[in-house]
């Protein structure tokens, strides 16, 4: 197998067009005996692969999440206001600013 990649044909050096010959690589489909078929899929589920035929997957609730308006800004300000806010979302778990401003805002009664 040396030097043929695996093709069973020798890879040429000499020609220009041996670089692009791919003579050696199977058109189509490759077929399987199903005896092939059956062993290699006992062979995968010893190893704890599942046929995804057999899965069942759920089906969609149809519901989906309604996505409010949203807007981007880019606020500009005093290092230590913007430093205490970034502390403020960090301490309070919040995965976004948006929602430590929201919760900010619920604070204040607005």
């Amino acid at each position: 197998m040396s030097g043929d990649f695996g093709f069973g044909k020798r890879h040429n050096k000499s020609t220009d067009t041996a670089a692009n010959d791919l003579s050696g690589i199977p058109k189509g489909p490759i077929r399987l005996s199903d005896e092939t078929t059956a062993a290699a899929e006992r062979a995968g589920e010893g190893l704890g692969f599942r046929s995804q035929l057999e899965t069942k997957v759920p089906k969609s609730t149809g519901r989906r999440i309604v996505a409010k308006p949203s807007k981007s800004i880019f606020i500009k300000g005093p290092e230590d206001t913007i430093d205490w806010f970034v502390e403020f979302t960090n301490q309070h778990n919040f995965r976004s600013y948006w929602e430590a401003i929201e919760e900010l805002k619920k604070r204040s009664g607005l």
